[in-house]
């Protein structure tokens, strides 16, 4: 089954995701990764792939427990490891739904980093469309304020994805180009 957008807005409606900070961020990596696919002038299915792909990719958060997102104080290592599995949850709902393999495989992929330093696999092997969505993710997450923190600057952005190994550099200017 291949997900369009009605199915997904069906999706949050069903799973009462209105105006919570998943629905948010997701709306906001989405919007990022459609303009990032227009300037690298991918072709329209490739682009609806990856924003389908963005609209859905945390899709297992709303799983855990609502007090880790709420939380004003940083989080434990135990807390942080609970959010990982989110990726693992996520895939578990969309294969239980028979979601194309495509999708799936671009989801699976969005924490993990050029370097093999993310998860939940640790590899250096990712799909293109993966690597948008990983940078889009990144960006929104940093420059949106959450409970724990305030949002980041955009030097502290630009440094992230800029100066480690981890993000696709060209992916990552295109990136910060959309936020000046």
């Amino acid at each position: 089954m291949i997900l369009t957008l009605d199915i997904i807005k069906v999706m949050f409606d069903y799973l009462n995701i209105s105006n919570t900070i998943h629905k948010e961020h997701a709306v906001r990596v989405t919007s990022l990764c459609y303009n990032i696919c227009k300037k690298l002038e991918l072709n329209q299915k490739t682009t609806e792939l990856i924003c389908v792909a963005s609209l859905i990719h945390d899709l297992g958060l709303i799983i855990l427990p609502e007090s880790i997102y709420n939380k004003t104080d940083p989080l434990t290592k135990f807390e942080i490891n609970i959010i990982k599995t989110h990726v693992f949850k996520t895939i578990s709902v969309l294969e239980s739904l028979n979601i194309d393999e495509e999708l799936i495989n671009i989801v699976k992929h969005h924490h993990e980093r050029l370097d093999g330093g993310g998860y939940p696999y640790s590899t250096k092997i990712i799909p293109y469309e993966s690597k948008i969505l990983m940078v889009a993710d990144v960006v929104e997450a940093m420059s949106t304020k959450r409970p724990y923190r305030e949002s980041c600057s955009f030097s502290n952005i630009s440094n992230v994805l800029m100066n480690e190994n981890k993000f696709d550099k060209d992916i990552s200017k295109i990136a910060l180009s959309i936020l000046i």
